[in-house]
């Protein structure tokens, strides 16, 4: 899970729009919030990932699940208020349920408001353990320790992440001093390449910025290239991007 900036509202949740899809909803419980610019939006809002586990949604609105952070069936007055609203995996949104977010005690994390490493970290085996109450709730009530689901996926993705880092380096410090400047150029490139999936396009970009910031070989890729000068101020925002973002 990763921080969410939140942009404003979609211009079709008008106030007169949001008034009618409540009393509708009151009316006969109709999915007024399955509307393709809310969706879309949503979508945007994720990087069009889920934004519990962080898995890739499929392409295009129609497969992305509206989740109602308060949930509808006990707070109705907010099934489209903006705020409230969360793109989710099909798994995900139908693990939550209808947990009700609100009573002392039963606090999720909301990415949108909340620094999810202040509450959960990955141990080295990439599993979720939560560092507050509130972590531990959102890790039990949405599965994110869910092995088969998720554990294996991101053991994975964080291994061969490590090995492509630990191959940057080697690639990085075998540059001969007389390489000529294409062949530097392909190998900042891949550097580069490889950091930015730290930011938040990535599916499991936690999984890969807490890598990041746990491998001494990407501490030496770092060091080196900073001595060598080809840290770039783009390498620079990555690298905050994926401290800001690791579990560790």
């Amino acid at each position: 899970m990763i921080r969410l900036n939140r942009p404003d509202a979609p211009p079709v949740l008008s106030p007169v729009f949001v008034a009618e899809g409540v009393a509708r909803f009151a009316l006969d419980g109709s999915a007024v919030w399955n509307v393709d610019e809310i969706k879309r939006a949503l979508s945007e809002l994720s990087s069009g990932k889920c934004a519990y586990c962080e898995v890739r949604l499929g392409e295009g609105p129609a497969y992305l699940e509206v989740e109602h952070f308060y949930a509808k069936g006990h707070y109705p007055g907010r099934v489209l208020a903006w705020e409230n609203l969360l793109p989710a995996c099909r798994r995900c949104n139908a693990k939550k349920g209808d947990w009700d977010v609100a009573p002392a005690g039963q606090m999720m994390v909301d990415p949108t408001i909340m620094a999810p490493p202040i509450h959960i970290q990955l141990d080295e085996a990439y599993r979720p353990l939560g560092r507050t109450p509130v972590g531990e709730i959102t890790i039990l009530e949405i599965g994110l320790d869910d092995i088969d689901r998720l554990g294996v996926k991101r053991y994975k993705i964080g291994e061969a992440f490590k090995r492509k880092l630990e191959d940057l380096l080697d690639r990085y410090v075998s540059l001969p001093v007389n390489a000529s400047l294409h062949r530097r150029r392909g190998v900042v490139r891949a550097v580069r390449d490889a950091v930015a999936k730290a930011g938040s396009d990535a599916p499991f970009s936690a999984v890969i910025a807490t890598v990041m910031t746990r491998s001494p070989a990407y501490a030496a890729l770092k060091a080196a290239m900073e001595a060598a000068g080809d840290w770039s101020a783009e390498l620079r925002a990555a690298d905050d991007i994926a401290t800001a973002a690791s579990l560790t």
